[in-house]
């Protein structure tokens, strides 16, 4: 499942690439609350374990989003509209 850089892929535009300066990181630094990000978007999406794991380990280090990036993220992931 892809999401390179700014090239085709699955998610063009959006992936791993230059890392932003903590003034302009969208997503929480510290681990913990983006790991409740990731629980909320599942809870959002009625997510299974295993589902939610996998989204996790798809994100973890790749993307530089907020809640609704994740959001979207995860529609897009599991092909939800």
């Amino acid at each position: 499942m892809g999401g390179g850089g700014s090239g085709g892929g699955r998610f063009p535009g959006i992936g791993p690439g230059r890392r932003p300066s903590r003034a302009t990181r969208l997503r929480p630094n510290n681990n913990q609350r983006q790991n409740e990000q990731v629980r909320a978007v599942a809870r959002e999406l009625n997510l299974t374990r295993d589902q939610q794991r996998q989204f996790h380990d798809f994100i973890s280090g790749n993307f530089d989003v907020d809640f609704r990036g994740l959001l979207q993220l995860a529609r897009d992931f599991f092909g939800m509209d």
